[in-house]
């Protein structure tokens, strides 16, 4: 097990147990699913960290967390997450709030189907998301359908 991960300065010690943990739940599942060894595997929970930490600097606490949830339950989601956020403030500049958005909706969506990966989303996956967050008539008797 690999106790030492270098953290950034503005992590909480709550953020690098949650880095633990989610070492020691996926190691054996990525050398088993990928080949790779410990140290590659240590390498590129580095990389996920320090994008986390790039698409989170400067935004509120509780992004981060989602996003270090995300990485505990599934690090190829969170990675896929940070990397479209990425891509997005490099090729249309989007707003901080922008960032906040989509990190919040997909960390919510990752949440609702069990951190089920987004590779393996089908348009149905989508839809019973969307139609979760419907009120029903009884709850909003004022909806005009």
């Amino acid at each position: 097990m690999i106790q030492n991960l270098e953290i950034t300065n503005h992590s909480s010690p709550k953020d690098s147990q949650v880095i633990d943990k989610a070492h020691q739940i996926n190691i054996e599942y990525s050398k088993s699913k990928a080949n790779i060894g410990e140290t590659d595997y240590k390498r590129n929970l580095k990389t996920v960290i320090n994008k986390i930490d790039q698409i989170t600097k400067g935004q509120k606490p509780y992004l981060k967390r989602i996003m270090l949830n995300i990485l505990n339950s599934s690090p190829k989601n969170a990675e896929d997450i940070c990397d479209f956020i990425i891509a997005e403030r490099n090729e249309i500049n989007i707003k901080e709030s922008t960032v906040e958005w989509h990190a919040k909706v997909l960390g919510q969506i990752q949440k609702f189907h069990t951190f089920k990966s987004f590779r393996e989303f089908t348009k149905e996956d989508i839809l019973n998301f969307l139609n979760s967050l419907r009120r029903s008539g009884d709850e909003d008797p004022t909806n005009k359908n």
